[in-house]
């Protein structure tokens, strides 16, 4: 139940990419979370697919969701 949706667009010069999506849950999962980001950047169909840095694509992204990386303070 893990997976994400994307948009992109131009607005005049300028290009956005929005990107939503739910990351696998629990601390001891961050490599599975690793996987779920890559396996969306090679899913979405957003840009050129034979580049797969979204950055070099776009003027800006915008990466939203439940990523569920814990921060240890």
């Amino acid at each position: 139940n893990k997976g994400a949706v994307g948009i992109s667009f131009l607005f005049g010069a300028t290009s956005f990419c929005f990107i939503n999506c739910h990351l696998a849950a629990r601390a001891s999962r961050v490599l599975r979370r690793n996987q779920n980001f890559h396996s969306i950047l090679k899913g979405l169909n957003l840009g050129q697919k034979n580049v797969f840095d979204l950055t070099n694509q776009f003027h800006h992204v915008f990466w939203f969701g439940d990523l569920n990386y814990r921060i240890d303070l």
